[in-house]
This record gives C-alpha cells, sequence and structure tokens, in this order.
C-alpha cells in the first residue's frame, strides 16, 4: 500500500503572524503553501544544501522542491517527511506558521488537521506549529480495518501509542507484512 495522499483541510482562523501583511484571517489551506515554501528555504539554505542536493537527499525532484519553496505546491505530508528526514529537522519545523512566546492556548479548532483521500485515516498536531521542537503529540484516527503505511522517521526517533478507543495492530521494521 503507498503513502497516504495527505491535504490540509480547513478549521477555524488561527491568529496573524504568518508574514502575510492583508487583513484576512489566517487560512492554513490558502496560507500553508506559502509558510511551506519559506520554511523549506530557510532551513535548506540554513544547512548549505542546494536544490539539487537537498532532493537527491531526500529522494524527491529538484523541480518538486523549486515547486513548493515559490508556494506554488502543498506537497503530501509523504513528501515533507522525506524532507525533514533528509534535514534532520522535526516535520512541525516545515509548517510552523509562527514563533509563538510564553502560554499559548491552543484551541481544538485551530489544530491543522490533515486527511487521506478517502477520510479513513487523519492526523490533527496537539500543538501549534511554532517552530523547531523535540517532541510532538498528534491525535490519529484510523477507520475500522483500515491499514496505513506509513516511511521510517529519523533514526532515533522514539514514538508512543495511547490507543483511546478500538484496537490497533502495529508492525514495524522487518515485521511489516
Amino acid at each position: 500500500m503507498s503513502e497516504p495522499d495527505l491535504a490540509p483541510t480547513t478549521g477555524r482562523p488561527a491568529p496573524r503572524g504568518t508574514g502575510s501583511e492583508s487583513s484576512q484571517p489566517f487560512d492554513p489551506a490558502i496560507d500553508l503553501p506559502l509558510i511551506v515554501g519559506r520554511n523549506l528555504r530557510r532551513l535548506r539554505v540554513r544547512q548549505g544544501y542546494s536544490l539539487e542536493r537537498l532532493a537527491k537527499h531526500a529522494g524527491v525532484s529538484r523541480a518538486m522542491l523549486g515547486q513548493i519553496e515559490s508556494g506554488k505546491s502543498t506537497p503530501t505530508i509523504g513528501l515533507l517527511w522525506k524532507v525533514a528526514t533528509a534535514l534532520g529537522v522535526p516535520f512541525a519545523s516545515l509548517i510552523a506558521a509562527e514563533d509563538v512566546r510564553g502560554t499559548l492556548l491552543f484551541r481544538r479548532a485551530d489544530a491543522k488537521l490533515l486527511s487521506s483521500n478517502q477520510g479513513r485515516f487523519t492526523s490533527r498536531a496537539l500543538f501549534p506549529f511554532d517552530g523547531e521542537r523535540k517532541v510532538e503529540f498528534y491525535e490519529l484516527r484510523l477507520a475500522p480495518l483500515h491499514r496505513e503505511n506509513a516511511e521510517a522517521h529519523a533514526a532515533g526517533t522514539r514514538e508512543n501509542v495511547v490507543v483511546a478507543r478500538g484496537t490497533v495492530e502495529i508492525a514495524s521494521g522487518t515485521d511489516r507484512p
């Protein structure tokens, strides 16, 4: 089974501070490609990667990376995961909208929700995308009998899974069917 094609869905407007100068509220479906593009370019340049070198290291096309950096393409979650792993940064650093300091109230409706094209798998971030971090929490929902295959995480990544309702079977590495 191939990786899911995930696209952002809109929720309520989140706080401004994304670099967009209009008076319109932040809309993740509209602003996300620009945010991802700006973050990808910043992280790539900071680490001294050319587009060509990062494309080879991440296993994605140079043209796709160029389209993402220019905000002309919204990448899948799988592609972003490959790029984040290649750069050695947390996934959230590619989709962070603003740098927040201090206490922040994070409402469920403001969370970014990613969904497979059939809606049988969803992922909701349980933290604001406010920059690089060492810990991330997600709420994952899978439809009954749904099977989800995902790319491996970066070496040293530790995952904790809490099943709130139902049962789940997890296979990794050579145990995968």
